[in-house]
């Protein structure tokens, strides 16, 4: 099992080793912006994060690691509360647990979010094209005119099931089945959606728009009206020119 953890190394020292006794490769950073480049490099197993070691909110912290992995997330604190649980529960972490934890405790949680996320029934995406939208989840690759269009983890799979689609609205529940979590986790797929529609606008594509749907969930829809005109302008000939007689 390959983890990443985010933590003060020299707190987890004694954790470390027995981990790795039992068959873990464990990377460690320091800092949310090397767990973030980490996991954005690498496939783990399953990520943990000391929130006393960063100074940012549960949520924030979330979201950072959700655009660059779907792996499970044990967030830990020496002093956890409700409120950190359901909001960190709710922006799309897998479990919170209260420091001090054992290395044998922490292997457990490990070993049960492993066993959980296998457990997903996650179905297999194909790839869909829909007008200029190209997307080929087997090569976690889209295009937009031929373009390469920069998605990561889990928005390439909500951007392919909607492609899929075709413009059809797509429940909650199925974008949520398609991630492999569950429906108890809407607001992390909120806050998967302000992503992706985040990166597409960075990247100048204004054509590809994701709407909410009322009481059903959401759809893809391409607004290729203003590139239709274009193409229709550069197809037309030019006017004749009149005589005008005296």
């Amino acid at each position: 099992m390959r983890i990443l953890m985010l933590a003060e190394p020299d707190r987890i020292c004694g954790g470390r080793e027995v981990l790795e006794r039992e068959g873990c490769r464990v990377d460690v950073v320091a800092d949310i912006a090397s767990a973030v480049a980490q996991a954005g490099r690498c496939r783990y197993e399953v990520v943990t994060v000391d929130l006393d070691q960063v100074r940012l909110a549960p949520a924030e912290v979330v979201g950072l690691l959700r655009q660059v992995t779907d792996a499970p997330l044990l967030l830990t604190r020496r002093f956890v509360d409700d409120v950190d649980q359901i909001v960190a529960l709710e922006a799309g972490a897998d479990a919170v647990a209260a420091q001090p934890l054992s290395p044998r405790l922490l292997l457990a949680h490990f070993r049960r979010l492993r066993r959980l996320a296998g457990e997903r029934a996650v179905p297999s995406l194909l790839a869909a094209d829909y007008g200029p939208l190209k997307v080929d989840p087997a090569r976690r690759r889209v295009t937009w005119r031929e373009r390469p269009v920069e998605l990561c983890g889990s928005e390439l799979t909500i951007v392919s099931v909607l492609a899929a689609a075709r413009g059809r609205p797509v429940s909650r529940d199925e974008l949520l089945q398609a991630l492999g979590r569950p429906e108890s986790l809407s607001r992390a797929l909120n806050t998967a959606i302000s992503r992706i529609r985040a990166r597409l606008q960075r990247q100048g594509i204004d054509e590809i728009r994701i709407q909410a749907v009322s009481r059903s969930g959401y759809r893809l829809v391409l607004c290729l009206e203003r590139t239709d005109v274009d193409a229709r302008a550069r197809l037309q000939l030019p006017a004749r020119s009149l005589a005008v007689r005296p």
